[in-house]
């Protein structure tokens, strides 16, 4: 049996909102929904999804509970997203 990793190279980098949007979807949320469930202003919440605006500390967290997966995920997630969207240009 052999153990061959394959190293998979991403065109662009993929925007955390995308994730967040899929878990929505399956969830059957909106984004207005989760506007409410966290407390944000739905142009924020929007903002995220569309990768315009970063995923703050606070909104980490109050995903944490909404979405079931913890803020320090989110918060690497962006930060990756940010770093490769900067090397990109």
């Amino acid at each position: 049996m052999t153990n061959k990793q394959t190293n998979y190279e991403l065109s662009r980098p993929i925007v955390p909102g995308e994730s967040i949007q899929e878990a929505l979807t399956t969830l059957g949320m909106t984004p207005q929904d989760l506007a409410v469930e966290t407390g944000q202003e739905s142009d924020y919440v929007i903002n995220v999804l569309a990768g315009t605006a970063a995923i703050t500390p606070d909104f980490a967290e109050a995903l944490a509970s909404v979405l079931q997966v913890p803020a320090k995920f989110w918060l690497a997630y962006e930060d990756q997203y940010q770093r490769l969207q900067k090397a990109m240009h």
